[in-house]
């Protein structure tokens, strides 16, 4: 079963109406912000409470949010798990057995299920102390064996008091993320060194909400994410995606993930279908035989194919 919070993106429709939000530790409706994932049941940690996930789409960035609902100033970390090729084992999974962990040692592995494969690529921690609020942040890559650490800066901004974080908001470029197609993301919050997830966004059954304290310590699965479909981005043109018609179908040249919608003269769409693309890839379609056009939607490019 697919376990995904669905949201596409478009950014022409969507985003485009807004200029990109302010970052200044206020969400503002009026910027464009998307509601990506909501859990508005308070949990029994008063400094360690997440109560909505938001994003934004530029067209040279993405910007993320998390609105809290704590009533307690605490030392905890606010997390972000990003995979950006839905590929199967590609990222980070975690190995409780071996003692292999995340970024920051937290005791966080990912389900990695078809057909999504959530296995982040990267991540974004930020340390938040007490009494002094944030005081460091990594934005992280995986690199197969271990973790690239720092990789590119990240412009945040935050709102805090004795009551603890309240806004946190956050951008990072799509050329650091190697422009994808889609982004899957899940947001949560952990404690020091060794701790697992204590809320989680979006909600996930394997992070227990009224622990008594002992989620602080156990390991956690991830499962659930927010699926962004990225559209539009002209930046973009900067991995070159080509499509060529073959009889029954295409050639695709290019990196990243497509969606390829395929119609009929009469304009009716009879096909869709997703798929990854590392370098070249043909796809055919069973279809009658007849003419029909083929448009890659990321791209905005059609090509005519002959199906025999």
């Amino acid at each position: 079963m697919k376990k995904v919070i669905l949201v596409f993106a478009l950014i022409f429709m969507i985003s485009g109406l807004y200029a990109a939000p302010i970052l200044d530790g206020v969400i503002d409706a009026g910027e464009g912000w998307i509601v990506g994932a909501a859990n508005s049941d308070s949990t029994d940690l008063d400094g360690a409470d997440l109560d909505t996930f938001y994003y934004y789409i530029s067209q040279d960035s993405l910007y993320f949010a998390v609105k809290t609902q704590n009533r307690a100033s605490w030392d905890v970390a606010y997390g972000f798990a990003i995979d950006v090729d839905q590929t199967d084992s590609s990222g980070y999974i975690g190995d409780p057995g071996a003692g292999i962990w995340d970024s920051w040692g937290r005791h966080i592995v990912f389900a990695n299920e078809p057909p999504d494969y959530f296995a982040p690529d990267y991540q974004v921690y930020f340390w938040y102390d007490q009494a002094s609020g944030i005081t460091s942040v990594n934005f992280n890559r995986y690199n197969g064996v271990g973790w690239d650490y720092s990789i590119a800066p990240v412009e945040y901004a935050y709102t805090w008091d004795t009551l603890g974080l309240h806004v946190l908001e956050f951008r990072i470029g799509l050329d650091s993320l190697e422009y994808p197609g889609c982004v899957h993301i899940v947001s949560y919050i952990t404690g020091g060194d060794n701790s697992s997830c204590v809320d989680v966004l979006p909600y996930d059954s394997t992070v227990n909400l009224h622990s008594g304290g002992a989620e602080w310590t156990d390991t956690d699965t991830l499962h659930y994410f927010v699926d962004i479909l990225i559209t539009g981005i002209e930046n973009r043109s900067q991995r070159p995606r080509v499509l060529t018609p073959v009889l029954n179908g295409v050639k695709i040249e290019g990196n990243g993930m497509y969606t390829l919608e395929v119609y009929s003269l009469d304009g009716r769409k009879v096909h869709e279908e997703t798929l990854k693309v590392n370098g070249n890839k043909v796809v055919k379609f069973n279809l009658p035989p007849g003419m029909y056009l083929v448009l890659d939607r990321e791209a905005g490019v059609s090509k005519f194919i002959v199906i025999k």
